[in-house]
């Protein structure tokens, strides 16, 4: 299921375990496709290496693999948004004592449980967790709203056109496009109470 917030709990993993000191090593990759994922460990390993671009992705691979060395790396891998799990052939991270990879996608691919994999499903709010949580984020934002707003914007209905609109299943469309479309579905306001390259939250009432 799309538009649940897997990126965000995600990216809030990551952060915790690494303010948390649990971590060397953190690496975010966007990996929508085989050549965003090869590109993100290519990355890696010249950051992190000093690898040579046409070897650095492989490189970077084998350095995860556990070994003898001087120092055991803690390591997490997160591959954000596969939207195809055979685009990993060849490019999973390795089991390791001392590393963990953390991937979000829509699929449930058998691929995705093989070699003690965990799949963990990610569902809706209800209604009082989505309240709470836009009451949350929008005080760390110095923004408020009544909370008639927030119900109206949390409950079924609103949800229902979040979730299964007609781009559901594919490219996020931009704050403008759900405005246009809640508007037509009888919404009398919508607009967006802020915008970021990953995130919009938009209020929505009939």
């Amino acid at each position: 299921m799309g538009c649940v917030g897997k990126t965000q709990l995600a990216a809030d993993y990551a952060r915790t375990a690494w303010q948390a000191g649990e971590l060397d090593v953190l690496v975010w990759i966007t990996a929508s496709n085989a050549t965003q994922a090869a590109s993100g460990y290519a990355q890696a390993g010249i950051e992190i290496l000093g690898a040579e671009p046409g070897q650095a992705a492989q490189a970077f691979l084998a350095w995860l693999e556990p070994g003898p060395r001087d120092r055991s790396w803690r390591w997490l891998v997160v591959l954000d948004d596969v939207a195809d799990p055979a685009d990993l052939n060849g490019l999973w991270p390795p089991a390791s004592p001392h590393g963990r990879t953390l991937v979000t996608t829509r699929r449930k691919d058998a691929v995705l449980t093989n070699e003690g994999r965990r799949l963990i499903e990610v569902g809706l709010f209800t209604e009082a967790e989505s309240v709470a949580y836009l009451t949350a984020a929008l005080a760390a934002r110095d923004h408020t709203e009544p909370a008639g707003h927030l119900a109206a914007l949390a409950g079924p209905t609103a949800r229902r056109f979040e979730i299964h609109g007609e781009h559901a299943e594919g490219d996020m469309p931009p704050a403008a496009w759900h405005a246009r479309v809640l508007r037509e579905k009888g919404f009398g306001e919508a607009r967006a109470v802020w915008c970021s390259p990953s995130d919009t939250l938009l209020l929505a009432l009939r």
